[in-house]
């Protein structure tokens, strides 16, 4: 289990989670022998029923995505259920494997994928005035854009914030979020830690704490670095505790399963076994990731693209997600998770990624 606020939520099975080795990669398939042309942006609900018509007409979407293959098989039977007349394939692919294939097709003018779902914003940075990405006019994410700002400007830096989702003149969508929190084994421990805090506070999980190490990856380093600004020695605290580092969450999840480890400080919960306990804490807004969204300007099926990404704001997106413990857009339901709950971070630039894995290191102690 893992709370927020009083809010249960379970999770079942083990999924792997954004970045992590385990991913697997699948092949595409062919892309429609006569692609269809990109309906007229929508100014009324009549365009978007032509855009749905010619989305079923093509009948067919490749969507590659920096997910876990039981999350992005959830999230392609959930399409298929409210589209079945579109065979939509949802590939896993291994950052940045995803992006180095989006450029090979491009390079090569043989594109086959229609939709990305990846985290890295500086390529998709890079690529905002090249014509790579097709503006997003789906209804529903529109919409959900215009709420979240709630007639503030929208924000032109592509720096991700919890109250916008369309950037870059609305070719991205900031599409789900995943979050992090503490977690523990709750067969082993019979007092699980009752805050964050509680983690590092004294000596009671000396030598019970695991860790991704500071530079398994960037986003690990990113996430290390909100946390210390939010809390300055936690660093330092931790490594007087002697913890045990990991690669990645999956094998840290791994090692609580096995008894090595009791407690794991900070786990996406889309890798849970059903035996761990989970929580977030409740003092502070919950550290996530943004999973972002593209349509590919040469997508074979660029109008069921269209109506992938619209269907992201959607409630049977919403479900899905929830289910497989990403934040979704909006709400699935009174008391769910939203954006709004959640701080955004990010890579630090890639200038900047060693020197905060050597400061990080060298405050605890390694």
């Amino acid at each position: 289990m893992w709370s927020f606020r009083g809010k249960q939520r379970r999770v079942s099975g083990i999924l792997v989670t954004i970045g992590a080795i385990a991913l697997v990669t699948g092949c595409a398939s062919t892309p429609a022998e006569t692609p269809q042309e990109p309906v007229t942006e929508p100014t009324s609900s009549s365009d978007w029923d032509a855009i749905v018509a010619a989305a079923e007409q093509e009948g067919q979407l490749q969507v590659w995505a920096e997910l876990g293959t039981g999350v992005a098989e959830a999230v392609q039977e959930a399409f298929k259920q409210d589209y079945p007349e579109i065979e939509i394939t949802v590939t896993s692919i291994l950052p940045p494997n995803l992006t180095q294939r989006v450029d090979a097709e491009q390079a090569a003018d043989q594109a086959t994928v229609d939709v990305v779902l990846q985290t890295n914003r500086g390529w998709r940075d890079a690529h905002a005035k090249d014509d790579y990405f097709a503006p997003i006019v789906g209804p529903d994410i529109v919409a959900a854009d215009e709420q979240l700002r709630d007639g503030a400007a929208p924000v032109t830096s592509g720096a991700p914030i919890p109250t916008q989702v369309l950037y870059n003149d609305n070719k991205s969508v900031a599409a789900f979020f995943g979050p992090y929190g503490y977690a523990w084994n709750s067969e082993a421990l019979d007092s699980p830690p009752e805050s964050f805090e509680s983690l590092f506070a004294d000596d009671t999980y000396r030598d019970r704490i695991g860790m991704n190490a500071p530079d398994a990856s960037a986003t690990t380093t990113g996430l290390y670095v909100l946390i210390s600004e939010r809390y300055p020695d936690v660093f330092t605290q931790l490594g007087e505790l002697n913890p045990t580092y990991f690669p990645n969450g999956s094998s840290l999840v791994q090692a609580m399963t096995a008894g090595a480890v009791d407690v794991a400080f900070t786990l996406n919960p889309s890798i849970a076994g059903e035996n761990t306990g989970f929580a977030f804490d409740d003092e502070f807004p919950i550290p996530a990731t943004a999973v972002f969204g593209e349509i590919i300007s040469a997508a074979p099926n660029p109008n069921a693209a269209q109506l992938f990404a619209n269907w992201l704001a959607t409630a049977g997106a919403s479900a899905v997600l929830d289910e497989q413990t990403f934040i979704p857009i909006a709400p699935v339901s009174d008391g769910d998770l939203s954006i709004t709950d959640v701080e955004i971070y990010e890579e630090p630039p890639a200038d900047e990624v060693k020197a905060a894995q050597d400061r990080i290191n060298a405050d605890l102690g390694r």
